[in-house]
């Protein structure tokens, strides 16, 4: 895996805090973890070119709720990061890494992620 917290940039930084902060709040005991996939986490990140993509994990299923807080979340803070062409959050059930199909999804956060808070999921793949 070539991505790290240490390779983020302070702003980011800055903003996965807060933005782990609003997750821990929101989802309470259904979030397993949260997840950075992607350039920001490699350290690799062009300013009005990358996006930053996050990933939730939940022990239930996503419902409209979830995807209202999402595009709350991202109206407050793409607006105040505007070196970030998107910010997206999204929520999935973990039961998704079960799947046998999954192999991708399982390979992109196997080499492709940072957690940011909560268990770190891959350890068992």
């Amino acid at each position: 895996n070539q991505s790290s917290l240490t390779y983020v940039a302070p702003e980011y930084l800055n903003l996965l805090n807060l933005l782990q902060t609003r997750v821990t709040n929101h989802f309470g005991a259904a979030n397993r973890a949260y997840y950075l996939l992607g350039s920001v986490g490699r350290g690799e990140n062009l300013p009005g070119i990358s996006d930053m993509d996050t990933v939730i994990i939940l022990q239930r299923a996503p419902n409209n709720e979830d995807e209202l807080w999402e595009k709350a979340i991202q109206e407050e803070f793409e607006p105040k990061y505007p070196t970030l062409t998107r910010l997206d959050i999204s929520c999935i059930h973990d039961k998704e890494f079960d799947d046998p199909n999954a192999e991708r999804l399982r390979f992109i956060f196997k080499t492709d992620s940072v957690l940011v808070c909560g268990e770190d999921i891959t350890a068992s793949f």
